[in-house]
């Protein structure tokens, strides 16, 4: 099961219940729509790992995603060397995510990942350390990110060690919107109990059986589903990652999947075209 990933804006301090629907929840975002002119994912592979065969699937969805609220956006990948294979490699270059290879030991990813948001940050959307890389120069959606006059950026994990990176972007004035995506549903939404209050209104997609699950089993607190989560609370706004529920792709014409046309290289993938829109999508 690959999930669509529905938004959810962090509520404002006047705030003092969770929104009680999906599409009460996506008017809060509503503002960070198109707010910069790209938007770089720094996925943690190491934390949040695709079952094989399902990498393009997911990248898919973080670029998706990014296009709320930019026209382009490039993916960077970071994992443990050795842990990717030569199939998933494969994969994920065909696409045009860039695969970053941290040192093979305990949270190599994370120091890479981190550190490497902090530069973005500092060089107004620009690593010193991918001139030395071809792959990279030659990939279009990184270029395009280069040339970005104005940039955000997603952090994809779900660990709690990421915070202080995010509050670093949050806080500077170079980065226009900090983003965190992971899989912060409680494990308590999908017990047997909620089975069928979760799929009375269908069983795929941000339906409201499903919301009102989630938010009943967040409780009243105005952070809802992402609960006491330190990460999710240094973010602009956090994208909610179910892994367990079933979300609607896109029109194969919509653009970034459509492997049979001009694009099918993959590394124009994060190139919006501005005339296309994906508002039509069930959220």
């Amino acid at each position: 099961a690959v999930s669509r990933i529905p938004r959810r804006a962090l509520p404002s301090e006047s705030a003092a219940e969770p929104t009680d629907s999906p599409d009460a929840a996506a008017e809060t975002d509503d503002a960070w729509r198109g707010v910069c002119d790209a938007v770089t994912i720094f996925w943690d592979l190491d934390n949040l790992r695709p079952p094989n065969g399902l990498e393009t699937v997911w990248a898919f969805r973080m670029v998706e995603a990014a296009f709320e609220f930019a026209d382009v956006a490039h993916v960077r990948a970071y994992a443990r060397a050795g842990t990717v294979g030569d199939d998933a490699r494969t994969v994920l270059d065909a696409v045009g995510v860039t695969l970053v290879e941290c040192p093979a030991v305990p949270e190599g990813s994370d120091a890479v990942l981190s550190t490497d948001v902090v530069n973005f940050v500092r060089g107004g959307g620009r690593l010193a350390s991918d001139d030395s890389r071809p792959d990279i120069l030659a990939n279009e959606a990184a270029r395009a990110v280069r040339e970005s006059r104005t940039h955000g950026v997603m952090i994809a994990t779900r660990d709690e060690g990421m915070a202080e990176c995010v509050r670093f972007a949050r806080a500077s004035e170079d980065c226009v919107v900090a983003i965190v995506a992971g899989e912060f549903v409680s494990k308590a939404a999908h017990r047997p109990q909620f089975t069928r209050p979760m799929t009375q209104d269908g069983d795929v997609g941000v339906t409201p059986g499903y919301w009102r699950v989630l938010q009943n089993v967040a409780g009243k607190g105005p952070r809802g589903p992402m609960g006491k989560s330190k990460l999710a609370s240094e973010a602009d706004l956090t994208l909610l990652w179910d892994s367990r529920r079933l979300f609607d792709l896109p029109a194969a014409g919509s653009g970034l999947d459509d492997a049979d046309g001009d694009d099918a290289d993959g590394d124009d993938e994060g190139v919006r075209d501005p005339e296309s829109s994906l508002e039509e999508e069930e959220e």
